[in-house]
Formats: structure tokens, sequence, C-alpha cells
């Protein structure tokens, strides 16, 4: 492998902090999306459960927002100018789209006066009922929890892209971290 092969891969390696945020986070989608799913149209007790996951995985997706948002992205290398900005937009729309919705879906629940309960803490609303802040937040909600769909297909197609296409290592990168 020569030094300039050597250096353009390692530039497209992540660190444990990268990948467990990344993996945190797609976990914490995941559990959020599905639990949100499940009780959408359930009476408030089994939203409960929506809530709690929610509110526990809110950590590190918000670490991830940040972490990217502070370190930014791997460069994406040699590719149309088309393929770059279309990474970049994907990229940073899912991270947005995560922050909104973490952000309302907390909100939600605070501007309609309630407390979110963790079973062990109880977060009581720093903000009390407010009947407009909570249907503005609960549609923001809404939308944002639906943007990141077809951004994250988006985001697959680009890995598999790696890795079928280009096969130039980026999409195992996240499977296996940095060798010091």
């Amino acid at each position: 492998m020569s030094p300039a092969t050597s250096n353009h891969t390692a530039s497209r390696q992540y660190g444990w902090i990268s990948i467990s945020l990344h993996w945190l986070g797609v976990i914490g989608l995941l559990v959020s999306f599905i639990t949100g799913q499940l009780t959408e149209d359930a009476p408030r007790s089994a939203m409960n459960s929506h809530v709690f996951w929610a509110t526990l995985m809110a950590a590190p997706i918000l670490a991830r927002v940040i972490w990217r948002a502070f370190r930014g992205f791997a460069p994406v290398g040699d590719q149309a100018l088309v393929l770059t900005l279309t990474q970049t937009i994907v990229m940073w729309g899912l991270l947005l789209s995560l922050l909104a919705a973490v952000i309302s879906g907390l909100l939600t629940v605070w501007s309609g006066g309630g407390a979110i309960d963790l079973g062990f803490v109880s977060l009581p609303s720093p903000i009390g009922r407010n009947y407009g802040l909570h249907e503005f937040m609960e549609e923001l909600h809404e939308v944002a929890v639906h943007a990141w769909i077809p951004l994250l297909v988006l985001h697959v197609l680009g890995a598999l892209k790696h890795l079928i296409w280009d096969r130039d290592g980026r999409f195992l990168a996240i499977f296996r971290p940095a060798s010091r």
C-alpha cells in the first residue's frame, strides 16, 4: 500500500467514540420510532412507554449530533459533486431531524403540562401547560420523525454504494475503529 493510499484510507476510518455514538444513535432512533408507532393511537398510559424509551435514547442521539457538529464528517474522497452535495445534505438532514425530534418530543410532553417519568426520576415541566406551543411541538415532532426516513434510506444507499460500487473500505469503517 502506498503512503497516499494509506493516508486516504486512514482519513476514512472512525474512532471508538464515533462508532459507538453512531450505533447507539441507530438503536435510539429505532427504539424511539417503533415505540412511537406502536403507541401513536393508544391511551396516554401506553404513550408513556414511548416517552420513557425516547427520553433514555435522547442522550446518545444528542451526543451523536453534538459530536458530528463539532467534529464534522470524514472526507468524501473523489466523487461527483452532486454525490458530495447529496451526502452533505443527507448527513446534516439526518442530524437536524433527529435533533428536532428529540427537542420537540420533550417539549410536546412538557407543553402539555406533563412530566417525563423515567421510573427512577420524574422530569417536571419547566415551562408549564401551553396549548399553542403544545400543538406546534406535536406537528414539528411528526414532521421531524418522518423527515429522517427518506434521509436514512439515502444514507443506507450511500453506504451500499461504498460497499458494492466504490469498494473503498468506507462501509466497513463504521464497524471497526481506526488502529492507532
